[in-house]
């Protein structure tokens, strides 16, 4: 859970290339899913003139979720932890909502957007836009609700897959805490039971059988009450005296 809570050690582990990789497949996807309606039109529409709306399209979405990317990625390595570790987090896709506007805005400045269905205004005004956000709120709340969604799903899966981690960890360590503990005893036993003395009592038993029954049963079950002394176990009742 340490990734979790107290982030990771580097400040560049966010941004390897798996990370960077499932960010713009992202972006692939909501632009294909932006440009699809194109396909409905009952126009004849030239592939060249498809491929080009569909750059278009990812040109805008890359511009408005890569500073969310970058922000929550540069918070999901600060040192906080609980309720500080979310606010940051929340902190950045906010920040990097607000700036996704000014960052599109800048790659596209002259860019139109329809009103009303046939009406075009200019998205941008003067650097910074700030109209934007109040006559175009789409262009913020929709990457919000996105990345929102897009973090809840990213940090639980994270969480759900360090718990896991942690409880077969955990496990793994009550199995070796348990084969220890088994080890030691095993080591105390031979500790306290010397094999050349075993062998010549075992010896002396099988002359004392020979030589009386009697004298054999009662220095086995001598062996026996010592050897269970040795392993720490209790001698079982109705044992022979």
């Amino acid at each position: 859970m340490g990734t979790i809570l107290f982030g990771r050690a580097s400040l560049l582990d966010s941004f390897s290339w798996k990370g960077f990789g499932l960010f713009v497949l992202l972006v692939v996807a909501l632009s294909a899913w932006g440009w699809s309606g194109v396909l409905l039109t009952t126009h004849a529409i030239s592939l060249e003139h498809l491929t080009q709306y569909f750059l278009s399209v990812f040109q805008k979405n890359l511009s408005t979720y890569f500073p969310i990317y970058l922000a929550v990625a540069l918070a999901d390595q600060l040192p906080l932890r609980g309720a500080q570790r979310r606010g940051a987090l929340v902190a950045a896709l906010l920040l990097g909502v607000v700036l996704g506007v000014q960052a599109r805005c800048a790659v596209l400045p002259n860019e139109l957007l329809y009103v009303y269905g046939s009406t075009q205004q200019p998205f941008c005004t003067a650097f910074p836009t700030w109209r934007t956000y109040v006559e175009f709120p789409n262009t913020w709340i929709t990457p919000l609700t996105t990345a929102a969604v897009a973090m809840i799903f990213v940090f639980g899966r994270r969480r759900d897959g360090e718990l896991v981690a942690a409880l077969h960890a955990a496990s793994a360590a009550q199995i070796e805490s348990r084969r220890q503990r088994i080890e030691s005893e095993i080591a105390a036993m031979r500790s306290r039971v010397d094999p050349d003395r075993l062998l010549a009592t075992l010896r002396e038993i099988r002359t004392r059988y020979e030589a009386s029954l009697a004298e054999g049963e009662a220095r086995l079950d001598e062996l026996i009450r010592g050897l269970r002394d040795a392993a720490g176990r209790p001698t079982a009742p109705g044992a022979a005296e």
